[in-house]
């Protein structure tokens, strides 16, 4: 779980200041340039987190969709995606640098106009922990901030041990978002926050998906996790709804609500997200005793 890890601590970084374009630090021994982008724009919200997760000073984004909003020293981003489409025109005149996006927010006839913007565009289309934290490592050398990556990823380790300790053996836990009237929607098992369960020994109850996808209250039952987590900040409509009241998270009281910005975005703020877990699962077995 460490490897890239220990590639980040290779590096020593010296006198790297901030808006300067060309900065040369050593790596192993040996110096090495790089080009730290004073003009960066990020065509999502989970990049807008993920970059700034890495250490990339906010106030230093030029560019952001409207529903970016975090951190909140975005002062100097423009709008330049308020609905589903970039603003290819507003983008062009802000001369980007830089621009990182998801791949699956565009379609292939935007991603090729995406990358004509900027002299450097990186994609992000991460799935697995894995390549989560290669994606970290990445962006922490294209800007220079591989100390901070490096503190954000040791972060990330501590909260998944604090949750390992937290929760009893065998524990379940499947993503839910929806009510008994619109339907659910819940998280697949091939995504970034279903690896870090697993290294916590806590295996996700889900579809086989890299995303949310709709299930019915049957598929629900047949999981039957010990615990729900749910995409609001009270999760007691689970409580409520007739068709779950079998499942031992239901009888036992075990259901979480959460921030859904941190579960609906791969973005730069897993530790905080699986910190709130370990919190609320160690209170829940503390009660009840199992």
């Amino acid at each position: 779980m460490r490897n890239a890890l220990s590639l980040l601590c290779t590096v020593l970084l010296a006198a790297v200041l901030v808006g300067c374009t060309s900065q040369k630090v050593s790596v192993a021994g040996k110096p090495r340039e790089f080009q730290r982008p004073l003009k960066l724009i990020s065509l999502s919200p989970s990049t807008t987190e993920l970059i700034s997760g890495v250490g990339y000073p906010a106030q230093h984004i030029i560019g952001r969709t409207s529903n970016c909003n975090y951190p909140q020293m975005l002062t100097n981003a423009k709008i330049v995606v308020a609905g589903t489409k970039p603003d290819f025109e507003k983008i062009a005149s802000l001369e980007p640098e830089y621009i990182i996006y998801e791949k699956s927010l565009y379609s292939d006839t935007d991603i090729a106009k995406i990358k004509t913007l900027a002299p450097r565009t990186v994609e992000v289309n991460v799935t697995t922990w894995k390549e989560y934290e290669d994606m970290v490592v990445k962006l922490s050398k294209d800007v220079g901030t591989e100390t901070a990556a490096s503190e954000y990823l040791d972060k990330i380790y501590a909260a998944v041990s604090v949750l390992e300790g937290n929760v009893p053996e065998g524990t379940s836990l499947t993503v839910l978002m929806g009510n008994s009237t619109t339907g659910y929607m819940a998280l697949g098992t091939k995504t970034v926050l279903a690896d870090l369960l697993g290294q916590a020994n806590i295996k996700l109850l889900g579809p086989d998906s890299t995303q949310y996808e709709k299930v019915s209250t049957e598929q629900i039952i047949g999981w039957n996790p010990s615990v729900l987590v749910g995409s609001t900040k009270d999760a007691s409509s689970f409580l409520t709804d007739p068709a779950l009241a079998g499942l031992e998270s239901v009888k036992k009281r075990k259901v979480l609500g959460t921030n859904p910005d941190l579960l609906f975005r791969t973005g730069g703020r897993y530790n905080v997200l699986i910190d709130g877990l370990a919190t609320s699962v160690g209170r829940i077995k503390e009660l009840k005793g199992n």
